[in-house]
């Protein structure tokens, strides 16, 4: 009991630290002791500031984040947290069309109340504080993503959520309801671009209003265990269902269709659809602080009902690429499967002062065209340790193989092989390697991490094994990248890709 109460006490996350308590023998003959806990209280108020770094040539990019927090809020040690995060990448590639400037940004801005407790109400719910506190969220979020010269995309979402841990190691969250909207504004110029084109999928993806309420439910094992070198096994599966009750409502009452033949409510569409997604890891120690982790990483979009696969929802389609998963690509520029921009898009006009329209395209949809409905991220990480003090630090490295990518659920006009098939898997993969060094203060890690692109899927046959094939141009100029860079509107192929971050990748 002892244990177990300085344990809860801890979790409320308003306490700098917790002793055990004293004990003190009362004054009459009952022989009973007197408890007494001496508690320091955190401060009320806090900040943190986060952030991610990664340059590609001409190409970089940062992620900034920012989290306020009120530890006892309406003074019953609810947490309010006001979090900020912009992601800004910038293309001063030698691009003949996109010249400097910002190429996309994401705003993300987000309060949530966390009770701890489980808050139902009219419903008196059992103490699930055996192994955690439980706690009950309120959050409300916005969302901004800007492309330069093509699209302006906002959404709004407002959920509840659940957590509990079943046992020490079990950790369940539940979404009973979460309510999203978004919007896009698309570029006029952009718009007949695409539709000159016949690109009307990526219009209305991108530029379509469309709502849903769902419901999502995630389990974990071992989320506690993640900072240990012992030998385990770490889980997260989560399932976002939406649409569903929507459907049935404008069934019943007989709602109007919108021009694409989906019923709507109020006036605007809703989005119908399934979603999983699994992160299964598994941690070997090799002694010491020397381990090995393998993880995959899989996900499946399906719309159905209200929706398909032109018109599934933007912000729920996968992407990969960036500091955590295939970290040879820059985020939202890999796949789907063997989806290449050049051919897609058509030639080149070769000239900047007069693009052709597959030039326009290439270059606006940059960043957008290259995410889908299915996901699978393979990768394999050996860690070991370097020195116990450097500069106040332990010094720890990291070599790492990383493969997948994604792929569009049907086989879509115009763009052979990128949907998803057994019989092209491992043709339509990608796969890096790298080396990374972790500078380990205790409480927080910073990471530096070199990936090469060793097989890159846009490209056929041997091609595709870039850095066997072309490892003479790793690091200078040559006729593979010269051909490269006339098929993509100016801009250069680079083979490696710099993260650098704080945290592990997974």
């Amino acid at each position: 009991k002892q244990t177990l109460t300085t344990s809860r006490l801890s979790e409320l996350n308003v306490f700098r630290n917790v002793p055990n308590p004293t004990y003190l023998k009362t004054a009459d003959s009952t022989n009973r002791l007197n408890t007494r806990i001496d508690i320091t209280p955190l401060k009320q108020f806090s900040d943190r500031v986060e952030g991610e770094f990664l340059f590609n040539g001409g190409r970089f990019g940062y992620n900034l984040g920012n989290t306020f927090t009120d530890r006892n809020v309406f003074k019953n040690a609810a947490i309010l947290q006001i979090k900020t995060n912009w992601s800004v990448l910038f293309d001063n590639n030698s691009s003949n069309i996109n010249h400097a400037a910002v190429q996309n940004h994401d705003l993300r801005l987000g309060a949530s109340i966390i009770y701890p407790r489980l808050i139902v109400p009219g419903i008196t719910l059992p103490i699930f504080g055996k192994y955690s506190v439980p706690h009950t969220t309120l959050s409300s979020n916005y969302q901004l993503f800007y492309q330069k010269s093509l699209v302006t995309r906002e959404s709004f979402t407002n959920s509840i959520t659940y957590d509990f841990y079943e046992t020490a190691h079990k950790l369940h969250i539940f979404t009973p309801i979460s309510f999203e909207y978004s919007r896009g504004r698309i570029d006029s110029i952009a718009q007949q671009e695409l539709i000159q084109k016949n690109l009307y999928a990526y219009s209305y993806l991108i530029g379509r209003t469309i709502f849903s309420i769902g419901s999502q439910y995630t389990y974990q094992l071992n989320t506690d265990r993640l900072n240990t070198f012992g030998n385990f096994t770490y889980f997260r599966g989560s399932i976002d269902i939406g649409g569903n009750s929507l459907s049935l409502l404008s069934n019943i009452i007989k709602t109007k269709r919108d021009t694409a033949g989906n019923r709507t409510i109020f006036g605007y569409p809703f989005a119908q659809y399934t979603k999983v997604e699994t992160d299964l890891r598994i941690y070997r120690s090799l002694g010491g602080e020397r381990q090995f982790i393998f993880r995959i990483n899989p996900g499946i979009g399906v719309p159905y009902g209200n929706s398909d696969d032109k018109h599934w929802i933007f912000e729920k389609e996968f992407y990969t690429g960036g500091a955590n998963d295939m970290r040879a690509w820059l985020p939202r520029t890999l796949g789907p499967g063997q989806f290449n921009r050049a051919t897609f898009y058509g030639p080149s006009s070769g000239d900047p002062q007069h693009p052709s329209n597959g030039d326009l395209l290439r270059a606006k949809l940059k960043y957008l065209d290259e995410s889908r409905e299915i996901k699978i991220i393979t990768n394999a990480e050996y860690r070991y340790k370097l020195a116990d003090d450097f500069f106040g630090a332990k010094l720890k490295g990291a070599v790492f193989v990383d493969a997948g990518n994604v792929w569009r659920l049907h086989k879509q006009p115009g763009q052979p092989n990128s949907e998803f098939r057994l019989d092209n898997l491992l043709q339509s993969t990608a796969m890096d390697i790298g080396t990374g060094l972790r500078f380990d203060l205790s409480f927080f890690v910073f990471r530096l991490d070199a990936a090469f692109k060793f097989k890159d899927p846009q490209f056929s046959g041997a091609d595709s094994w870039v850095l066997v094939h072309h490892f003479s141009e790793l690091f200078s100029p040559g006729d593979f990248k010269a051909r490269y860079k006339v098929a993509n509107t100016g801009d250069t192929y680079n083979f490696m890709q710099l993260n650098f971050g704080v945290g592990m990748p997974f």
